[in-house]
């Protein structure tokens, strides 16, 4: 079966790398972005931006280029503009690398190297209103190359551009407990190409873009107990033309449309029974399905589907003080999945869970807080020059300097 898009393709990206003030905390404590109120939540809520002002934020993780800079992914500053109606200003930035998502992954873009790096800069500003938080949400991918070369009969005129427009807004009720948000993204690429001074559109765009909205609500059930409902829809859609070049002509050879539906909803449970002791549980519902047809010029038109449904799937993290300066984290997720695939008359069904621990620390040395996804092999194989082992002592590094006056 052919790739569908890319769950949640555009929101997925600025899940990822977006929002990274504090991401690496909210992932060790088992994948609890969205009940748990943290510098990681203008992602998913820009509106919470108004809370983080201030602060120089970074993040760190491995990577495959052979760049020795690589590893420093992105880093911003989250601009304290106005005590009076608190407003904030953050602006990310990020080292040179490229997103291409499924399913513009498979189309052979005419950039040289491919693919160029895209990845510009994401804006967040918030601003209260009165007790009405509000928040918007800027972030722009884009990178093009056109040829113009007439002694080159081969690609001479080659141009293509991939870029992706992300538009976000956000909203905190006076209450400060229930945070809205919704968010939409638009896809736009070219694909020219040449061919014995013939230029003509390899690929044409038909229109790609993706929707989400989501909420959640914190509940005070006593002093130690909060509970969070909350739920999150997602539509996307990709389309496009493939041509092919008959003598000087370019002919349409097939149509291929992508169209994606996700649903979650769950509760979450945070419970805080010490000062500086967490522990934060998560169960809900999740339905993905994604859909793939593929028109041909001639012949008989296809269609195959993909359906997940998590049934339910489960979240629970812990974080505590060990000293002044260091905290312990731990985490855990089990999504028990229902696969099914469909492609003409054939059905295949799997039915498996997915699950994932985590072990994180949280360092804090005065105004410097630094997040740390740690390899459990470090503990077993002890530091390298014990050992001799080569492992990485982290996956992922979150920073923050808080530099409120």
């Amino acid at each position: 079966m052919k790739k569908t898009i890319c769950l949640g393709f555009v929101f997925l990206m600025l899940l990822s790398v977006a929002a990274f003030a504090t991401q690496t905390r909210v992932l060790t404590m088992g994948e609890n972005n969205t009940i748990l109120r943290d510098g990681a939540n203008i992602g998913l809520f820009p509106s919470t931006v108004v809370h983080y002002p201030n602060m120089a934020v970074g993040g760190f993780g491995s990577s495959s280029s052979s760049s020795k800079y690589s590893e420093f992914k992105a880093f911003g500053i989250r601009w304290g503009l106005s005590e009076e109606n608190s407003s904030v200003l953050a602006t990310h930035l990020y080292n040179a690398d490229t997103y291409l998502p499924e399913p513009f992954d498979n189309i052979q873009f005419n950039f040289t190297p491919f693919p160029l790096p895209n990845k510009r800069i994401d804006l967040y500003y918030g601003q209260m209103f009165n007790d009405l938080g509000l928040g918007c949400h800027l972030g722009l991918v884009h990178s093009s190359q056109t040829n113009d070369n007439p002694d080159d009969v081969a690609t001479g005129k080659d141009a293509a551009s991939f870029a992706i427009y992300n538009f976000g807004f956000g909203l905190t009720l006076p209450d400060g407990n229930t945070d809205i948000a919704a968010g939409v993204s638009f896809v736009s690429f070219s694909d020219k190409g040449t061919n014995d001074k013939t230029e003509w559109d390899q690929t044409k765009s038909k229109g790609n873009m993706s929707f989400n909205l989501r909420g959640r609500h914190f509940h005070e059930i006593s002093d130690r107990y909060t509970f969070v409902p909350h739920a999150n829809f997602e539509y996307g859609k990709a389309e496009a033309e493939f041509y092919a070049l008959n003598g000087t002509t370019a002919e349409l050879q097939s149509t291929e449309k992508w169209t994606e539906i996700t649903f979650d909803a769950g509760s979450g449970l945070v419970l805080e029974p010490i000062e500086k002791v967490k522990a934060v549980a998560d169960f809900g519902i999740k339905y993905y399905q994604g859909k793939e047809e593929n028109t041909p010029k001639s012949g008989t038109a296809t269609e195959s589907k993909e359906s997940d449904l998590t049934l339910p799937y489960f979240k629970a993290g812990f974080e505590g003080s060990v000293f002044k300066w260091m905290a312990v984290r731990f985490g855990a997720t089990s999504y028990w999945n229902n696969h099914k695939e469909e492609e003409g008359d054939a059905t295949y069904k799997k039915n498996y869970p997915t699950n994932m621990t985590y072990l994180g620390f949280g360092f804090h040395w005065n105004r410097l807080h630094v997040d740390a996804y740690t390899n459990p092999q470090l503990f077993l194989d002890g530091f390298n020059f014990i050992s001799g082992a080569t492992n990485n002592m982290n996956a992922k590094i979150s920073l923050c300097y808080k530099f409120n006056l």
